[in-house]
């Protein structure tokens, strides 16, 4: 499902958040901090193809310190991989709202499904306030992993909603 002359090159990144799995919420917060340096190693084996854009798929790291910092988090990521551009998940939200005519500072409220524990959740909730937006309430479904984030059951989804 892709454009004609497009491909797609996938690389893979190793860390995740850590402690909910045992309801360690402290441990959990703390790996929210980490170095993303495992995204510049995926990037940089995606960069043996050349691309013309990359697009990260993670998104728990790109709503780190509200905008200004994602913002410094993509001119990092850019001058890594020598100014191909980055479209960074929470970037590109904050573009979808725009494009849909939801702006910020417009009492606008927005709700949302997560998959995360509360201390990723509250990231969420700090960058689109940071943003403009009235965060009115968030659902984290507190999946232990990645994997468990893809297998997310429909049905959790619809009842979420």
């Amino acid at each position: 499902m892709r454009p004609i002359g497009v491909t797609n090159h996938v690389a893979r990144m190793a860390p995740t958040p850590r402690g909910a799995e045992t309801g360690d919420m402290e441990a959990y917060a703390r790996s929210l901090r980490v170095s993303y340096d495992f995204i510049k190693d995926a990037m940089d084996s995606v960069m043996l193809c050349r691309p013309d854009l990359i697009v990260l798929g993670h998104s728990i790291n790109t709503f780190r310190d509200g905008p200004p910092g994602v913002a410094g988090m993509k001119k990092d990521l850019e001058d890594h991989v020598s100014g191909v551009e980055v479209i960074l998940p929470s970037i590109a939200f904050l573009a979808a709202l725009t494009a849909l005519g939801i702006r910020p500072h417009e009492g606008k409220k927005l709700s949302f499904i997560t998959p995360y524990w509360p201390p990723a959740d509250e990231q969420v909730r700090n960058f689109f306030s940071q943003a403009g937006y009235e965060v009115v309430r968030i659902i984290g479904f507190r999946r232990p992993g990645a994997v468990e984030i893809a297998e997310t059951p429909i049905s959790d989804v619809i009842s979420g909603l």
